[in-house]
């Protein structure tokens, strides 16, 4: 089983590593298949999150939820009444595509943001240089205002897009995870559900959580998708079998 970002090789975003183009020709379960002499399944890494949280962690309690993934961009994977949602397209959750608007009047997406290469330019705007999620410490002084104003901005360009999945697909909850550090997953989080109650109507608002699978939700999902795919009759038996 494994997790890749969906159409790695040709995604234009800002501080793209010219590496992903490598990706853009390559059959990857025939590939892999051939190397390993094993059938092979591959999905979208958010998807694969979702997944894996809803088989070893939070997702165990909640039978419709969101997952956001954030890492070198952002993208959500969707289970639906206990199983993944891809849509009719196959794309669904593709939410790093979604256009937001900043100062410069420059064509930008969510994904441009919303992303760990984003924090680590608000960092380099704040004199801090790091290259890596480890580099990330929740006990430097001299990080916090640059996190701090990153999570400030993620939330203003996640907000409209995440109303929009609470209203059309009413999620039982909205977990966030991926590379990025726990103590800045939960500053997200926090920021995001403090801005709730300013668009609170009579329709309750999905809450935002961290996942509790974080880094290994993704690959704990593809793991599932060996199961998922040739011995379970349908996604959800590894929930109702507990």
């Amino acid at each position: 089983g494994i997790a890749i970002p969906e159409h790695l090789g040709g995604v234009e975003v800002a501080a793209r590593p010219s590496a992903y183009d490598g990706w853009a020709s390559l059959d990857l379960e025939a590939a892999f298949s051939r190397a390993l002499n094993l059938p092979v399944f591959a999905d979208n890494d958010a998807t694969a999150a979702a997944i894996g949280e809803s088989q070893f962690g939070q997702g165990l309690r909640h039978n419709s939820f969101v997952y956001t993934l954030i890492s070198a961009g952002i993208g959500c994977g969707l289970v639906i009444n206990g199983q993944p949602y891809a849509g009719g397209l196959a794309h669904a959750g593709e939410i790093g595509n979604i256009p937001v608007h900043l100062p410069d009047g420059a064509p930008h997406t969510l994904w441009d943001v919303v992303s760990l290469y984003a924090l680590y330019a608000e960092l380099k705007a704040h004199g801090i240089t790091v290259a890596r999620p480890e580099d990330l410490n929740p006990d430097d002084p001299a990080q916090q205002p640059g996190i701090a104003a990153w999570v400030r901005h993620a939330a203003d360009c996640m907000i409209e897009p995440f109303l929009a999945i609470t209203y059309i697909l009413s999620p039982e909850v909205h977990f966030i995870g991926g590379q990025l550090p726990a103590f800045i997953v939960r500053k997200l989080c926090d920021e995001l559900n403090a801005r709730l109650p300013a668009f609170r109507r009579d329709v309750p608002l999905t809450p935002f959580l961290p996942s509790t699978t974080s880094v290994d939700a993704s690959a704990l999902g593809a793991a599932v998708l060996v199961f998922q795919n040739r011995y379970l009759p349908r996604p959800e038996v590894l929930r109702t079998a507990r």
